[in-house]
């Protein structure tokens, strides 16, 4: 009987996690995320500069680094994207085990536990995340091993140690440094400084190394985003609704994203309300709190900032339906079959090769020109902004993007730009796609009308038709 009840603790769970990574092995995307091409990019090139740390980002410190270790450790000759696809799953596959382990840890229920680990690996932006070259399942999977810990160990220098670590995954987990914080001060916990100690230690001397590292090369400024610093602003009524409705997003796409939106902000109210509130309702509660009103300035209509607060989010909804005695069981696999049959279609859809209309673009520039080439774009959102990741990783040509020229274009910069171009003749092909003619796009280019009629005059009789790229136009630009 107790050979049975072991094998039965082993299989449950491991046919719910077996069966979320045959599944995501299956729908790996290729249709690939814009990010997650970028990093692809960084991972190539870090490889052939031989430096793992040639392409740190501070937003994401530990995940380029860890990306080449593991790239150069297995000795693969797996195409980055590809790589980095798998080490996304490999990443979520962790933290589906944490987060199982944490919810038996809670519930003391094998089959409950089982379930909820499906419906953590169903959920739409677990499950993206999860299959793209993204830096968002090593977050996650901090994340769950963070809150395991904390469950076994609570007020322990262990629990502190580990719930630092998901900053450097993603800074915005910052936030959930704070709200632990923040519940050992109300806590009153003995040794009080040398938790804090702990729990800031890492990351701190992470980021004074990076900055040491960046100084010793001379690049300093590239710690500080002044592009994401303008994106920063006041927060309108729009914003706020936006806020509020991304949260449901973390389920499900589409019109029933804002019904999961208000079904999460219920939820959220009942444990504000609630009498007895446990560590993960404080720390949820922090989280959550100083998470929505950050992002009321920067992104607020993004789900992906704030992802990591699905892991928490599901552990303190669950143990609430788990409270349910007889209907938890019912409840927990509607949702599940529900989130299943919601997200399966679009992550079918985006296993599709053929639906990748930016890889067929850079693979026709990559056939129209020849190598060594350099490609002009717009590359704005009504533009052609794909061409700035697509082109450089599938064409293995250099691209020059007028969006990443500066703020705006004036008349000065297109001088600069043409003699640039000049410069590149000399020695490479100079191409440009029309992207950078559409009226719209120009007005977000150009400080003015002007500008952007002298660029197009300057270009035009230098400009030869080569070829349709999708719905666009490749221009080879003569020599002046």
């Amino acid at each position: 009987m107790k050979a049975k009840k072991n094998a039965l603790s082993f299989l449950l769970p491991f046919f719910s996690i077996f069966s979320i990574f045959f599944i995501y092995l299956k729908t790996l995307s290729s249709n690939f995320n814009f990010d997650g091409v970028v990093y692809a990019l960084f991972l190539r090139n870090s490889i052939i500069i031989k430096s793992p740390l040639g392409f740190l980002h501070y937003q994401h410190l530990l995940y380029q680094p860890i990306s080449y270790f593991f790239y150069k450790t297995m000795k693969t000759n797996l195409d980055p994207l590809i790589f980095l696809e798998f080490e996304s799953l490999f990443f979520s596959i962790l933290s589906l085990i944490f987060f199982y382990l944490t919810i038996k840890k809670i519930t003391k229920d094998l089959f409950f536990s089982s379930i909820s680990t499906l419906f953590l690996g169903f959920s739409h932006i677990f499950w993206y995340y999860s299959v793209e070259a993204e830096v968002h399942s090593l977050s996650f999977f901090l994340i769950a091993f963070s809150l395991y810990i904390i469950s076994i160990k609570e007020d322990s220098s262990i629990s502190s140690f580990f719930a630092g670590l998901p900053i450097l995954s993603h800074v915005l987990n910052t936030f959930y440094l704070i709200s632990y914080g923040l519940l050992k001060i109300i806590k009153k916990e003995k040794e009080l400084l040398k938790q804090f100690f702990i729990l800031i230690s890492i990351p701190t001397i992470s980021y004074l190394i990076l900055l040491f590292y960046l100084k010793s090369k001379g690049n300093l400024a590239s710690f500080f985003s002044k592009r994401s610093a303008a994106s920063l602003s006041l927060p309108s009524l729009k914003a706020f609704f936006q806020n509020i409705e991304s949260f449901g997003k973390f389920f499900s796409l589409g019109l029933i994203s804002y019904l999961f939106a208000f079904l999460f902000w219920v939820f959220i109210l009942y444990i504000l309300i609630k009498k007895r509130k446990d560590t993960f309702d404080f720390i949820l509660l922090y989280w959550l709190l100083l998470a929505f009103l950050f992002h009321l300035f920067w992104e607020p209509f993004n789900p992906e900032l704030k992802s990591p607060i699905l892991i928490l989010f599901l552990l303190v909804f669950l143990k609430e339906i788990h409270k349910i005695k007889k209907w938890k069981y019912l409840i927990i696999s509607l949702l599940t079959i529900l989130l299943f049959s919601l997200n399966f279609g679009f992550f079918k859809s985006n296993a599709d090769a053929n639906k990748n209309i930016n890889y067929k673009i850079a693979i026709q520039i990559k056939n129209c020109t020849p190598k060594n080439s350099i490609i002009i774009i717009g590359g704005t959102k009504k533009g052609y902004i794909f061409g700035k990741a697509y082109i450089p990783y599938f064409s293995l040509r250099k691209v020059l993007s007028l969006d990443t020229y500066g703020k705006k274009i004036g008349e000065r910069d297109v001088k600069i730009i043409l003699e640039k171009i000049k410069i590149f003749q000399e020695k490479k092909k100079v191409y440009i796609l029309n992207d950078y003619i559409n009226n719209k796009v120009s007005r977000e280019l150009f400080s003015n009308k002007y500008s952007y009629e002298f660029f197009k005059k300057e270009l035009s009789s230098h400009l030869k038709f080569i070829c349709n790229i999708g719905s666009y136009k490749l221009y080879s630009i003569k020599p002046h």
